[in-house]
């Protein structure tokens, strides 16, 4: 199976700004962003897209 997922966060402060699954991209409020309800199409959006049970997301800051 293929999984996909990343994420961007602000380099000074660490905030989370914007993240995907794969299938969707969500802003920082784990609001879905426009346009990012339709990424990926093909072989990964047919088998694991289309049947998105969501995701378990754990955020954590890293304090040097």
């Amino acid at each position: 199976m293929l999984l996909t997922n990343a994420s961007i966060s602000d380099p000074e402060t660490g905030e989370l700004m914007a993240y995907t699954d794969g299938c969707r991209i969500f802003n920082r409020h784990f609001e879905e962003m426009i346009n990012g309800d339709s990424i990926n199409f093909g072989k990964i959006w047919s088998q694991y897209c289309t049947n998105f049970l969501g995701s378990l997301i754990i955020l954590f800051k890293i304090v040097h």
